[in-house]
């Protein structure tokens, strides 16, 4: 249990050590980088679907990858090609994870560093708004969405750079590994302000959900009409919801009308709220699909401390530290499957 509450720790004192004129934060991010890639990859027996992808990786292991047109198209196919790398080069299920989560998280910095492109320490302010959920949970639990994430973050911050092509290859890219991932076509639609342009993108989300639909309509009889329940999910889609509501307000007060994307990170705060709904009935598929709003946490909590005076400044970052590591706690304390994470192994200590 220390070593999550350690990691969040070296993210506040990264942010400290950051804020001092001399230090190179870029030195800081990649070695961050290589914390959390070391701490999601190798850990041994750790998350709540560890055995399922073990038995994944070794039934691809012993040759058992089907390569038709029909399982390449609706099964995770990215992920088995991972499993298939993995397996020739003898990483095992490290090497897997390890894969995974770099991906995952080569997503989260990029978008970091974009959305602190004018303060660079605040990179970690907003890693320690995404760090209790999304590294630890998702990044340890979720594997083939965490990866669906990752690129989405990618694509998005890819798309608001006006980098159209490199987005849309992304986001088609993470449909391989969870077929979720056609959210990440939402945020290149909403993140194109070219009518034409996104009536193309529209055309092609709708053409590929067709395409996928029938993984989708299972989805649907799994999550929706037998009422898969998430634990959680009520809790998680309150913290959301006012991080959307704050920046909806605050918008409305003109606060964040500098930033050339605000118009796409106030459709996405409504969004979140609507998705939010179904999230509030426990139901798993409004849970999961909350996943690809957490973006607008880290975004509310950077623009907004950017607007406050400077004595103000270091309050919202400790109060927000102080927040989010009492949702850690938390989950950690009173999650029924946290136990699925603890204690922490790494494979190097077994």
């Amino acid at each position: 249990m220390i070593v999550y509450f350690a990691i969040f720790l070296v993210v506040v004192t990264f942010w400290l050590i950051s804020t001092s004129k001399n230090m190179p934060v870029t030195i800081l991010k990649i070695t961050l980088f290589i914390v959390l890639l070391t701490f999601i990859g190798f850990r041994y027996e750790v998350g709540g679907d560890w055995n399922t992808y073990l038995k994944w990786f070794h039934t691809i292991e012993s040759g058992i990858m089907p390569l038709n047109f029909s399982s390449i198209l609706y099964s995770d196919s990215g992920y088995n090609v991972v499993n298939w790398i993995s397996s020739k080069m003898g990483w095992g299920i490290f090497g897997v994870n390890t894969i995974c989560a770099f991906l995952f998280l080569i997503g989260v910095f990029y978008f970091l560093d974009y959305i602190s492109d004018r303060n660079k320490s605040d990179c970690f302010l907003g890693m320690s708004v995404l760090y209790p959920y999304m590294i630890v949970v998702v990044g340890m639990g979720y594997t083939r969405q965490s990866v669906a994430l990752g690129l989405g973050m990618l694509a998005l911050t890819l798309k608001l750079k006006n980098r159209s092509k490199s987005s849309f290859l992304l986001a088609l890219i993470s449909i391989f590994f969870h077929k979720t991932g056609i959210m990440n076509f939402l945020w290149i639609v909403l993140a194109e302000r070219r009518r034409k342009v996104r009536r193309f993108y529209i055309v092609i989300t709708v053409i590929i959900g067709l395409t996928i639909s029938g993984v989708l309509y299972k989805y649907f009889i799994h999550y929706i009409l037998n009422r898969t329940v998430s634990h959680g999910g009520m809790f998680r889609a309150l913290i959301l919801s006012l991080f959307s509501l704050g920046y909806i307000v605050f918008d409305h007060f003109n606060w964040f009308d500098e930033y050339i994307d605000n118009i796409f990170w106030k459709e996405i705060s409504y969004i979140s709220l609507l998705v939010s709904a179904m999230a509030f009935l426990n139901l798993t598929v409004g849970d999961r699909l909350l996943l690809y709003f957490y973006v607008i946490m880290p975004v509310f909590t950077i623009r907004f401390k950017g607007k406050l005076k400077l004595y103000s400044k270091p309050i919202l970052s400790f109060s927000t530290f102080g927040i989010f590591l009492l949702v850690m706690t938390i989950w950690i304390l009173f999650s029924i499957h946290s136990k699925e994470w603890i204690p922490y192994r790494i494979i190097f200590l077994e």
